[in-house]
């Protein structure tokens, strides 16, 4: 039999090639162990039901963050509308001497005249029946005539006169006695708004109604 034998530098160069070969082998081997499958997907995620999904950009790790949101604003407002608003508190009833004060105010007339409006005679309507109840009956109406500064002294004081007696024709017609009532008539005599201008002569055509005793109302104990 005969034997070759090679220069120990092809010797060397050969085991080289065999391990170089090996190595090559054995890290194919361990990409293939550790090699991770990945199986595209068609399947979808779905939020809740209850909230919404928004996709914000982590600054720092620079990755997207999944944030739930809070509830849709029509759902608190559905929620918000099943709550019973609270019943608003009545008001308080006008007091007795609120009432005197309010149907006793001054009674306005046009130039020349003794006419009374529709809402005038309400008012005195209104009047004679508050005075008319049982608590009220003691109280006494004095009514004053009263004229701007135009006319005669004379003319004035009747229709003062004239407008003094409108206003409880009213009050007798509701009800009250005429032994409760007096008028008199002051003319031109006692302007309560001095001037002549428009506004104050238009103030100065009145019925002043005063009530005796005047109507205060009782601290409750």
């Amino acid at each position: 039999m005969r034997v070759h034998i090679y220069p120990r530098w092809k010797f060397n160069m050969f085991m080289r090639m065999i391990f170089l070969t090996l190595s090559i082998l054995s890290l194919s081997a361990c990409d293939n162990r550790m090699a991770v499958r990945l199986n595209s997907s068609t399947d979808t995620i779905v939020p809740p039901a209850t909230s919404e999904v928004i996709i914000s950009e982590d600054v720092e790790g620079l990755r997207p963050v999944i944030i739930e949101a809070e509830e849709p604003l029509q759902a608190e407002e559905n929620s918000q509308a099943a709550i019973p608003e609270a019943e608003a508190e009545a008001e308080p009833a006008p007091s007795r001497a609120e009432i005197a004060s309010r149907l006793s105010a001054p009674i306005y007339f046009a130039l020349d005249s003794f006419a009374l409006s529709d809402a005038q005679t309400s008012q005195l309507a209104e009047l004679a029946k508050f005075l008319t109840e049982q608590e009220n009956r003691e109280v006494n109406i004095r009514i004053e005539g009263h004229c701007d500064d135009r006319g005669t002294r004379e003319y004035n004081f009747a229709l003062g006169s004239a407008r003094a007696n409108t206003i409880a024709a009213v009050l007798l017609k509701g009800g009250i006695s005429k032994a409760r009532i007096s008028t008199i008539s002051y003319g031109k005599e006692r302007p309560k708004y001095p001037g002549n201008s428009t506004p104050a002569r238009a103030k100065n055509r009145r019925g002043d109604i005063i009530l005796r005793p005047i109507i205060i109302d009782t601290p409750e104990n």
